[in-house]
């Protein structure tokens, strides 16, 4: 984990460096540095870097597909163990909405977006 982390540290220090920044390379470096937050259960630093994951994605015209639904799953993991199920249930939506336009997904992904998206439910019903 330390190895990872190391290691998209140094790549968001060249990327400051470079004069044509890529955004998409941004977005999958915050990315993956929030899952690594996610991972030590650190997860107020795993939802900002998710959001600056999601905002640099949103920033490019022809994104990342893929990767932006990487986010807001992730986001909706966030927000469902912080107890925020509103949140995560709309980010686990977009998730599946993005997901279901992506011929390359496979049913079985979307049916666990769907999934999650019933436990939030029943979740934000309990409260």
């Amino acid at each position: 984990m330390i190895v990872l982390w190391g290691y998209f540290n140094k790549v968001l220090d060249i990327y400051k460096n470079i004069s044509k920044p890529n955004p998409s390379l941004l977005a999958f470096c915050l990315y993956n540095i929030g899952l690594i937050f996610y991972q030590q259960k650190q997860y107020e630093k795993a939802w900002k870097n998710f959001e600056k994951a999601l905002r640099n994605q949103n920033d490019v015209l022809s994104c990342n597909r893929d990767l932006l639904t990487n986010i807001h799953s992730s986001l909706s993991m966030v927000f469902k163990d912080l107890g925020e199920y509103q949140k995560a249930m709309e980010h686990a939506q977009q998730a599946l909405e993005i997901a279901t336009n992506i011929i390359e997904f496979n049913n079985e992904q979307i049916e666990i977006y769907q999934k999650s998206i019933n436990q939030l439910k029943e979740k934000i019903n309990e409260q």
